[in-house]
């Protein structure tokens, strides 16, 4: 009887489908990661590349030993960089009315008689010179106060526009202690936002969704009270 001649498995379609395989979890795994982290990354702020006031920005710096200072000068324990550094940005969004002259950003009562007032004479101008952005963007800023205002009873406390956080690493800081720097800053921010929607809702910011419009609303007026204002300077390079 003849053998039987057994065939081969062709491997160079297992090695196609290995290949896709391969590249689909790289994929999916940069962009999870992207989503993770797109909450701790400094946003772009309108102040940056303008001229501040120094009481106007909390300053926090990482130095090329990876040693950490709030305002040049308060320098942070080793092992507890996020919680001093929460306390810091707290005291930054949160300090007495007499305080903040020359110490502290400015914090304004936002009233909603205010706003109104505010949304219908500039409705007016901006009809009137639709080609003034100025006038167009103010519009939209106060359309916002009017609604964090209607959300949480008639008026908030808001801190200056003005008021920003800056990092500033050395060249030789290790991304650890920027996120860190970073970890800090989010702690505190989450912590206000959530005792603030306590109060008003008796939940936690952190439990509301975004893609629920009436949760939404209530996030964007958190926002108003707590901005997120946090830009990156420039690298120091280090001495040699």
């Amino acid at each position: 009887m003849a053998k039987r001649e057994i065939e081969e498995i062709n491997a160079s379609s297992m090695a196609d489908i290995a290949f896709l395989l391969l590249v689909f979890f790289l994929v999916t795994s940069t962009f999870l990661k992207e989503k993770v982290q797109d909450e701790r990354l400094p946003q772009k702020t309108e102040q940056e590349g303008v001229k501040l006031k120094p009481y106007n920005v909390l300053t926090i710096l990482a130095n090329k030993n990876d040693r950490i200072l709030v305002e040049d000068e308060f320098d942070i324990n080793e092992g507890s960089e996020v919680e001093e550094i929460a306390e810091y940005v707290t005291k930054f969004y949160i300090h007495p009315a007499s305080e903040s002259e020359d110490k502290w950003p400015a914090v304004y009562k936002i009233s909603q008689k205010q706003c109104e007032d505010s949304v219908a004479s500039l409705t007016i101008k901006s009809e009137q010179f639709p080609d003034n952005q100025n006038y167009s963007m103010d519009l939209k800023t106060w359309k916002k106060r009017l609604g964090a205002c209607q959300v949480l009873g008639g008026s908030y406390n808001e801190i200056s526009e003005k008021a920003v956080i800056g990092i500033t690493l050395d060249n030789s800081t290790k991304y650890e202690t920027y996120i860190k720097v970073l970890d800090g800053i989010l702690t505190a921010l989450t912590d206000m936002r959530n005792k603030l929607c306590q109060e008003k809702f008796q939940r936690d910011y952190t439990d509301l969704d975004a893609d629920i419009e009436e949760e939404k609303k209530i996030m964007d007026a958190i926002e108003m009270v707590y901005p997120k204002r946090i830009f990156k300077a420039k690298g120091i390079a280090s001495a040699e």
